[in-house]
This record gives structure tokens, C-alpha cells and sequence, in this order.
């Protein structure tokens, strides 16, 4: 099962997630994404699960998306959104649980902000930070919490999580570190929380070393950012798979969706990291230089996507 650490604070909300897949105590994939960044008409967010990792041959992370995406999720507001997720979505994981005899221990995770009223000082800014669950046991704890304040969870696989590294969470905690608007301090020490569970003798072998995180800060016009943090290399800007709407201005968007000011991805929804392969891939075969906005549609042709970006 994942493990899932979420750090909110007034200014910034992280989530680090690890990307492995297991089944009968063995590894199937060490590179699975299993987060969403959602920009509805509300809130923006990033939406995690942990448990059953497929919906019949769909990888979760896929359905959940594939599902949003379908309803049209980025025009509605965030109460509908866990409507959806409460509904249809949580109802397949439990279904996928009953046919393979499981407990229903599985888990969608949010973290994030909610706005309300216009921008400025009197507009109002609640953090997002819990999650649906299929079932009542589903394991999660809150590590730390000052009300208005900070609050540290843990979600999925939490028997990997010790009373000493819990230790060491408040310590930071007490110490005011996570009051930083460094996203990328944050998140570097929350991989390295992961990776000491994932040491842990008895659960940590369903933890894999390589994680994504996603950042967001309280002030919308900062764009939020996520990095894939590979074991025993730099962490490294990253793509999730996103949900946003064509409303969002260029500012609010992950840097690596943006090239000499054009969004080079199709403002709805996308998968996979190595959607940059594909466009590299595709600039090589046109013979455009590096670097050439492209813009990639899953239904669209090589030749149609070349077109466009040309």
C-alpha cells in the first residue's frame, strides 16, 4: 500500500506519495503515478489514492481521472468534485476490493485550497486535508496539528510509520520548519520521511523509493509545482496528471507546461510523465528544432499534433 505524507500550513499544502505497486508481497512497478492535480471552479488540489492500485485493467489514478475528466470536473465546484469521488469512484474501488476478497482499506486523498469570494484581503482561503475512504478501518493519522496553523498527515501505509520517525515529524514541526514557503525544502524532507518507512522491516517493503510530490500555495497566483524525486538522483520538475480548465491563467501552471508563453499541452486533461518523450519524439521527426511548441492531444494524429504546433 502507498504511503502518503501531506504537510498544510496558511501558506503552502505538500503531498509526497510513493510510486510502487505491489500484489502478494511482490514488486510490479516502481514507477506508478498515483496523483492528480485538479483545478476546478473553487479549489485547486492534488487527489492521491492508496489500496487497490487498478479498476479491472485501469490503472486508479487513470479511472479517477478518466472519470472526472468525463463529468467535466474542472467547471464544477469542489463539493460536487467529492460528490464524484464519495460516488461513482469510490464505489468501483470497493467493488474492486469485493472481487479480489480485500479489505476495504483503500483511500482517495486531497490536499489543497479552497476559495472563496473575489481575490484580495477579504477573500476567503480554506486548506483542504483529509480523504474518502471505502471503508471505516481505512489507516490514516494526523502526526502534528495547531489549529490555523499546520497539520501533518499520514495516509495508506502508516504500520511503516514508528513512533520515531513521528519523533523526528514533530521535532521539524516544533522547530517551525514546515512554516517555510520553500516547496521544495518541504518536499525533499518528506521523500526522505517515505523513504525511512520504507526501511521499516516489517511493512516497509510495499514502499518504493521513488516518489512525486506536488506543492501548492495559498495564493492561487502562484503556480503550484510538482517534482518526481527518483532514489539516488536530484529530484526533478515533473508532470502529473492534470485536470485544469482553460480558464486558469498561464501564471497558475506548472512551468513545464509553458514554452515562450504557449501552453504546450491541451488545457483538459493528460497522462504520464513521458508525454515530453512524445513531444520530443515528435519534434525530431518533423525536424523542428528543440524546444518547438507542441501541442499534444491523446486523440489527435502525429501529423494533426505537428500541425498545430508548427
Amino acid at each position: 500500500m502507498t504511503l502518503i505524507i501531506s504537510v498544510a500550513t496558511q501558506r503552502v499544502i505538500v503531498q509526497a506519495s510513493d510510486r510502487r505497486v505491489t500484489s502478494e508481497a511482490q514488486v510490479l512497478d516502481d514507477e506508478r503515478n498515483k496523483a492528480i492535480y485538479l483545478h476546478c471552479r473553487d479549489t485547486q488540489a492534488c487527489i492521491s489514492f492508496a489500496g487497490v492500485a487498478r479498476i479491472d485493467e485501469t490503472p486508479t489514478s487513470d479511472f479517477i481521472a478518466n472519470h472526472l475528466a468525463g463529468v467535466n470536473v474542472c467547471e464544477m465546484l469542489f463539493n460536487q468534485v467529492v460528490q464524484e469521488l464519495e460516488g461513482p469512484v469510490i464505489e468501483a474501488l470497493r467493488q474492486q476490493e469485493r472481487d479480489w476478497d480485500k479489505p476495504q482499506r483503500s483511500m482517495i486523498v486531497l490536499s489543497g485550497y479552497q476559495y472563496s469570494g473575489l481575490p484580495g484581503p477579504k477573500q476567503k482561503i480554506t486548506s483542504v486535508h483529509g480523504c474518502i475512504a471505502t471503508g471505516p478501518e481505512a489507516p490514516w493519522t494526523e502526526v502534528f496539528s495547531v489549529e490555523g496553523r499546520e497539520s501533518i498527515r499520514i495516509f495508506g501505509m502508516t504500520q511503516a510509520v514508528e513512533n520515531s520517525l513521528k519523533e523526528r515529524i514533530n521535532d521539524l514541526s516544533r522547530q517551525s520548519f514546515f512554516q517555510t514557503s520553500d516547496t521544495a525544502a518541504i518536499a525533499d524532507q518528506l521523500v526522505d520521511f517515505i523513504r525511512t518507512a520504507a526501511k521499516q522491516p516489517w511493512y516497509g517493503s510495499s514502499i518504493g523509493p521513488n516518489c512525486l510530490s506536488i506543492a501548492m500555495h495559498s495564493d492561487f497566483r502562484v503556480r503550484a509545482e510538482s517534482r518526481y524525486h527518483p532514489s539516488g538522483h536530484p529530484a526533478q520538475n515533473s508532470i502529473p496528471i492534470l485536470l485544469i480548465t482553460g480558464s486558469v491563467s498561464l501564471s497558475s501552471l506548472p512551468p513545464e507546461l509553458i514554452r515562450d508563453g504557449l501552453v504546450t499541452y491541451p488545457i483538459k486533461y493528460f497522462t504520464y510523465e513521458d508525454i515530453w518523450r512524445k513531444a520530443e519524439e515528435l519534434r525530431e521527426k518533423s525536424g523542428c528544432q528543440p524546444g518547438t511548441p507542441i501541442r499534444i492531444s491523446p486523440s489527435a494524429t502525429d501529423e494533426d499534433m505537428l500541425k498545430e504546433g508548427s
